[in-house]
């Protein structure tokens, strides 16, 4: 076949049309593996865009539950101070009812009932 091809239109030109053909056919050979190289590609950063999208969603919803945390421990250090200051104000009180207790003249003690004494003197 060659040979026929040669003589109809020479060497030169039956050797260049065959380059030709090679070279489209070699074309679209590489053509076509790059596209299938291009679309696994594709799909793997879809799939990885997919993972960043869930550890994404999954970090804000930590960040949330994170932000509500610290909001709470700042309303229960707040709470804590509050009660400091009430338990401080209470210990100032029973701190001036003792001494005034301890101040007053021995005239006005005097007998008390025993369950009376034992919740007085259990009061902190």
């Amino acid at each position: 076949m060659l040979r026929i091809v040669g003589a109809v239109l020479g060497n030169s030109t039956a050797v260049a049309i065959l380059l030709a053909i090679g070279a489209v056919l070699y074309h679209g050979w590489r053509t076509g593996s790059l596209q299938d190289l291009l679309q696994a590609k594709d799909q793997k950063v879809g799939s990885l865009i997919a993972e960043r999208d869930h550890w994404r969603d999954a970090a804000l919803a930590y960040q949330s539950r994170a932000d509500k945390q610290e909001s709470l421990r700042e309303a229960a250090n707040e709470s804590v101070r509050n009660l400091q200051k009430v338990l401080a104000e209470r210990e100032r009180s029973y701190t001036l009812q003792q001494q005034t207790i301890s101040d007053s003249p021995p005239r006005d003690d005097g007998p008390v009932a025993p369950v009376l004494r034992n919740a007085i003197e259990g009061l902190p």
